[in-house]
């Protein structure tokens, strides 16, 4: 199906339930609006899923992740759910020491990868580091694994 529409359909990857595409309108309106119509019917018979699609918008969250048109150029950066409650292992649990070290190296290092800007990279790490903080960790205790994850993420952030 996507095929039929290879010519308007810039960007199309999907993740289980989880769709984001890109749109090029046609300089021919009214042909763009017939296109788009049919698309978005075909896309709605395909599994006998329904699909919410967000049109003519600048901005979209799907998944972890914000991506944004800007000047012609497409950012993105961490998008977190304002539900969220940040339930990271607590320091008294029976896990082994070697998963604060896993869970902080992952979670720095999803920053980096879905941070495109310095300052949401900042941002990101320093809401994190605050979380831990909250959830009952020492700061002696994560200070050196941020140190050594940060420089190994970004020699220059440091």
């Amino acid at each position: 199906m996507i095929l039929l529409f290879i010519l308007s359909l810039l960007l199309y990857k999907r993740y289980i339930d989880d769709i984001i595409g890109v749109w090029v309108p046609k300089d021919e309106p009214t042909k763009e609006e017939v296109e788009w119509r049919v698309f978005k019917t075909l896309l709605n018979m395909w599994f006998g899923l329904e699909w919410m699609i967000i049109e003519s918008n600048n901005t979209v969250d799907i998944m972890d992740l914000t991506v944004t048109l800007k000047d012609e150029k497409i950012t993105t950066t961490l998008f977190e759910k304002s539900l969220n409650l940040y339930t990271y292992i607590p320091p008294h649990s029976d896990h082994p020491p070697g998963v604060l070290n896993g869970v902080i190296f992952g979670q720095i290092h999803c920053i980096y990868c879905l941070c495109l800007e310095r300052k949401d990279i900042i941002k990101s790490i320093s809401q994190f580091y605050l979380r831990l903080i909250q959830r009952g960790y020492q700061c002696q205790d994560v200070m050196s694994i941020f140190t050594k994850t940060i420089h190994y993420n970004s020699p220059t952030m440091i």
